[in-house]
């Protein structure tokens, strides 16, 4: 058995880093799904647009 001290604070940024990570990461997904949704939306909307003006 082998028992290990470490100070607190390099314990907790160990933790801290993969959840900041996390957050990262999902904001950009977010902004990509938003972007999408964006541009799905002006895509559809130029549909209606031209169907109607025929």
């Amino acid at each position: 058995m082998v028992i290990v001290q470490s100070r607190a604070d390099e314990a907790i940024a160990l933790d801290a880093d993969p959840r900041l990570r996390l957050v990262a990461w999902s904001g950009v997904v977010l902004a990509l799904l938003g972007l999408a949704s964006a541009a799905a939306s002006a895509a559809q909307r130029r549909r209606r647009r031209r169907a109607y003006e025929r």
